[in-house]
């Protein structure tokens, strides 16, 4: 016995395409956006920058000498200033230094969109395939910062094994001992962000003061300002997540981010789109950062 089946009645089945496009998602960025980048100049590609470091060799200022007063023991000193025939003063040399910010990226996206798929499609695809360049071009950026994680001398814990608050508490010390008065920041990857969790003092509402913690934010802890991304490094089944105050990193953006529409010199291709960015970044105080391998 025949039987109707759907491949005979094809051609009454009608198909129906939603109106909206389920977009791509993208990673939180949350380090070109906290590292120094107002260190103005001007700039062309392929030219470097020179960022001046006063005093960073040492984690003190110049040493201060006590002078000669003759009043009490224990005050006398090793000269006495005078404007004639005493003792004179010991002037020391200070250093300036400089790190060079190489302004060598230099990225773009392109696109193309044909006449017919214009036509056809439901919707202006025109700025979503624009949105999507600029989004690609802002994840380069962040992860540019990210790549130089990995150079920071200084680690606390180790791959593959979840950070404890003993061992947060340690970089956070580490980083007061270098007289850090800069913002402070601790970026940490997902699986890490899960592990703190289960920190009753980094989500209670007894710990912390306010109200419980429902939104996922752990907001600012030990005074730093807390956030996750899948962007830091991925290493040895774990991430080099980092702390870190604003001056560990300088960056310079030549050419923010842009992106332009055209007419394509075919006439079966109506538009092109096109963006880029130029930028430099580099490492300005290694001691400024911690990194806190984990999971």
């Amino acid at each position: 016995m025949a039987i109707t089946v759907r491949a005979d009645v094809i051609g009454t089945v009608p198909t129906v395409v939603a109106r909206e496009v389920l977009k791509y998602t993208m990673p939180n960025l949350e380090l070109w956006k906290r590292i120094r980048t107002d260190l103005k100049a001007d700039l062309r590609v392929g030219q470097q920058v020179q960022m001046p470091l006063y005093n960073d060799t040492s984690a003190t200022p110049p040493a201060a000498t006590q002078l000669h007063t003759g009043t009490a023991t224990g005050f006398s000193g090793t000269v006495e200033a005078t404007t004639s025939g005493g003792a004179q003063l010991t002037y020391g040399a200070q250093t300036i230094g400089s790190v060079t910010v190489y302004i060598a990226n230099w990225y773009y996206f392109a696109a193309e969109l044909s006449a017919y798929a214009e036509a056809v499609a439901q919707g202006d695809l025109t700025p979503m395939f624009k949105q999507a360049g600029l989004d690609s071009l802002a994840r380069q950026i962040d992860s540019s910062v990210s790549d130089l994680i990995g150079s920071i001398l200084n680690t606390e814990g180790s791959l593959a094994a979840p950070l404890s608050d003993a061992l947060v508490r340690e970089g956070v010390k580490d980083l007061d001992t270098e007289n850090i008065r800069d913002a402070r920041h601790f970026v940490f990857s997902a699986e890490e962000k899960a592990n703190f969790f289960s920190f009753d003092k980094y989500v209670n509402s007894l710990y912390r003061n306010e109200k419980p913690l429902t939104r996922g934010d752990l907001g600012n802890l030990y005074g730093m300002d807390w956030a996750w991304t899948t962007q830091v490094p991925v290493a040895s089944g774990g991430h080099r997540n980092v702390m870190f105050a604003s001056e560990t990193w300088g960056g310079q953006m030549r050419r923010d981010i842009q992106a332009k529409v055209a007419e394509g010199p075919d006439p079966l291709y109506t538009e092109r789109i096109v963006g880029m960015a130029i930028w430099g970044v580099n490492e300005m105080r290694d001691r400024f950062a911690r990194q806190m391998l984990g999971v």
